[in-house]
């Protein structure tokens, strides 16, 4: 069964100053204080975006810069709870803009790319995930290291690029470079 992930918090610090501006935990609402954020937000005019996961969906969530409000979250599908694949709370869906798209890892074995004006998916490619359980001491379960849960051989974050027009990414759950 999912059990409850302690949830995490985004926030926004004074450049000028250091001080706290806002914290998430502090201008959600309590059932959005409750999910998963998978790497740091993106900044596109006023506007903040981070792939976030609530219970078992991944969204897109857009945030006012200035005050941290959320404003909203698209579907971008369906994924096991956290609690069930814990080596994805140690990873980042890194973002990337080309034009009025967002595109961004998943974690989960997909590529999205969203459509800012039009509100919606505009592609998504689907890979195989071939994560790599390093042998554990208890049961199985993956080591703790001081670089967080030791779970693969491989690269250890994701990595997006565009190049004359094609997109060309590595994820942790995949092994080979697309």
């Amino acid at each position: 069964p999912a059990v409850p992930i302690q949830a995490q918090m985004i926030v926004a610090r004074s450049l000028a100053t250091g001080e706290i501006l806002w914290k998430s935990h502090d201008v959600w609402d309590a059932g959005h204080q409750l999910m998963t954020i998978y790497g740091p937000p993106t900044v596109r005019g006023q506007s903040l975006f981070a792939i976030i996961q609530q219970s078992e969906q991944l969204l897109l969530a857009r945030m006012d810069a200035r005050s941290g409000r959320l404003e909203g979250a698209s579907l971008l599908g369906e994924c096991p709870h956290p609690s069930l694949d814990r080596r994805r709370l140690t990873q980042a869906c890194p973002i990337i803009w080309s034009g009025n798209h967002l595109i961004c890892t998943t974690g989960v074995g997909a590529v999205v790319a969203f459509d800012l004006y039009a509100g919606q998916i505009a592609w998504a490619y689907r890979h195989p995930r071939q994560d790599n359980l390093v042998a554990g001491q208890l049961f199985g379960q993956p080591l703790v290291g001081s670089r967080g849960w030791q779970w693969f051989h491989d690269c250890h974050e994701a990595q997006l690029v565009l190049s004359d027009g094609r997109l060309i990414y590595l994820t942790p759950e995949s092994k080979l470079l697309r």
